[in-house]
């Protein structure tokens, strides 16, 4: 089942400013557990969306992730 992950972050707030790569990962890690948890884990759906925010609460970007349909390949004839 491929699926696509489109994830969108604003570094434009306090959170980024005295560190900006501590965050940045902090942010990362998260988005990594959410995709393991609903996608790995089996809880998939055709669309989902998910609010990422920042260390401080504030919203501060999304992630969609998407199951495509499967390519077409060779056995399909």
């Amino acid at each position: 089942m491929p699926v696509r992950f489109t994830i969108t972050i604003d570094t434009g707030n306090a959170a980024f400013e005295d560190d900006l790569r501590g965050e940045g990962r902090a942010i990362a890690d998260r988005v990594a557990g959410l995709i393991t948890a609903k996608i790995a884990d089996g809880q998939a759906r055709p669309t989902m969306h998910h609010a990422i925010r920042d260390t401080n609460g504030n919203l501060i970007g999304h992630f969609v992730a998407e199951i495509m349909p499967e390519p077409a390949g060779e056995d399909d004839a």
